[in-house]
């Protein structure tokens, strides 16, 4: 299954079934994607902007995701969706979504798998930083993942630590 994510952190091992989180982050100019998950179900996604970004100065940004999915047996569908992303708390080190269902970018469909997508970031002064696209290909080449011993149902502290960390760059 694939939504988006690649980060700068230390691998890590799970074994089989286990419930330990692991993410991988993957970014592209300030654009950061985490997809959250473990051996007992928990399959989440966060998007953020980066500190790095022209946008930081604003309270909070939008980005307008446009996917193109496969969906049930082979459709292919493109899905447009807006959500807000509010500054982080912890560090003030960017923005972020709050956890999402991993399948939010193919229109919450359990069956769509992510293909491509271009992720577009207006501040609330109509100032635009993007499209940023990224393929399915792009995704898993550049993609690395690290892990907490989180066992929450939802993203975890650790976890978010590293999104976090990743945010600031």
């Amino acid at each position: 299954m694939l939504v988006l994510t690649a980060v700068g952190a230390h691998a890590a091992t799970r074994s089989h079934g286990s419930c330990e989180q692991s993410v991988g982050i993957f970014t592209k100019g300030p654009l950061l994607t985490a997809n959250v998950g473990n051996g007992c179900g928990l399959a989440k996604i966060a998007l953020g902007y980066k500190k790095s970004g022209i946008l930081n100065y604003a309270d909070h940004v939008d980005v307008k995701i446009k996917a193109t999915c496969t969906v049930g047996h082979g459709e292919i569908k493109d899905f447009e969706k807006t959500v807000t992303l509010r500054r982080e708390q912890t560090k003030g080190n960017g923005f972020t979504t709050h956890s999402l269902d991993v399948f939010y970018m193919c229109g919450d469909d359990p069956s769509g798998r992510f293909t491509n997508a271009e992720f577009t970031f207006t501040a609330p002064d109509g100032t635009t930083d993007g499209a940023y696209s990224v393929t399915k290909d792009e995704y898993y080449a550049n993609s690395q993942s690290a892990g907490t011993n989180d066992t929450s149902g939802d993203i975890g502290v650790g976890i978010w630590g590293i999104i976090v960390t990743e945010l600031g760059k």
